[in-house]
């Protein structure tokens, strides 16, 4: 599995986003209305746009972005996770967090994120966020500098 920050939504982007889509999971539409509408390119300092690739096939997708629910430039928030259904339970969602994470160290003093999904939940707990937040977070986990 190969972990990549990226500049731009992948040629092959499309295969997600028509899963998700058959998924009933709307956040990789809004993922990509916002970044072609230049409202979210994940290019403010701190934030990145990440992908997992297995053999060279587009698995996964999380982004990271300056919290927009908080004042402070201190706190970011985890957008967009979505793995394929074909790699769920294989360890790609929690790579594509820590990836995330290690970028997010030196930027960000904690990390928040919103889901109302109890198998989400249960994986961001896995993974050592808390349930609770500032503003409209459900999970939240404080990153070692």
């Amino acid at each position: 599995m190969i972990i990549d920050r990226i500049q731009k939504l992948p040629k092959d982007f499309h295969l997600l986003l028509e899963e998700s889509l058959g998924a009933n999971f709307g956040a990789l539409q809004r993922l990509q209305n916002l970044y072609i509408g230049g409202k979210n390119t994940f290019a403010k300092p701190g934030e990145g746009l990440f992908v997992a690739r297995i053999d060279g096939k587009l698995v996964g997708i999380c982004g990271l972005n300056i919290d927009p629910y908080q004042e402070s430039t201190e706190v970011g928030r985890v957008r967009h996770l979505y793995v394929a259904e074909t790699h769920r339970l294989n360890g790609v969602g929690r790579k594509l967090v820590s990836e995330v994470e290690t970028y997010a160290r030196g930027t960000f003093r904690s990390l928040q994120l919103y889901t109302d999904d109890p198998n989400s939940s249960a994986f961001y707990l896995a993974i050592g966020y808390k349930e609770g937040g500032i503003g409209k977070a459900s999970h939240v986990k404080k990153l070692q500098p």
